[in-house]
């Protein structure tokens, strides 16, 4: 595997190169050179290493974050299942009062027909009992006038008595 570093050449590449073109006393320079590529190497796979685990770092810091929203969420949706439960059994409740209140209505309903046709009857009955009062009174008005008319001539005759008894004392006793 041969390592690029920008406009570089490779490693393999370049020490081939080197061993070409120089001398035995190039031979030191390429040494030189090889220890500042390997120190150059090396300094750039510390740096790789760093990089790595500050992504590393930075992705637990996001997977931990995400983390933290999940279980913000999962409250919420524990909250909202629980309003949930709550608003269910409330509609419940008064889906049952409801039902309730229809029933009384119903029944109110029934005895207010029941009412209604008893008032009914009851009106009837008062129309036919004034009838019947009214044609008492007729009656009472018919027989207190004979009553009247009897008791005038009552009077009369007990006028008609005295004064005979009056004339046969006269005629009688004196």
């Amino acid at each position: 595997m041969n390592i690029h570093f920008g406009n570089y050449l490779p490693l393999g590449a370049l020490s081939v190169k080197l061993n070409s073109d120089m001398p035995s006393s190039g031979h030191k320079f390429v040494n030189i050179l090889k220890t500042s590529l390997d120190m150059e190497v090396n300094a750039l796979q510390e740096r790789v290493t760093e990089q790595e685990e500050f992504n590393s770092k930075g992705s637990k810091r996001s997977v931990q974050r995400l983390q933290d929203d999940i279980r913000e969420l999962e409250v919420k949706v524990e909250e909202k299942r629980k309003e949930n439960d709550d608003t269910s059994k409330n509609v419940k409740k008064l889906e049952r009062k409801y039902k309730e209140a229809v029933m009384v209505l119903e029944e109110d309903r029934k005895f207010l027909a029941r009412q209604q046709e008893e008032y009914e009857c009851n009106q009837i009955k008062a129309r036919k009992m004034k009838v019947e009062l009214e044609e008492i009174e007729a009656q009472y008005m018919q027989f207190s006038s004979k009553a009247r008319k009897l008791a005038q001539d009552l009077q009369d005759v007990e006028e008609k008595v005295e004064h005979a008894e009056t004339t046969l004392n006269v005629i009688w006793g004196k």
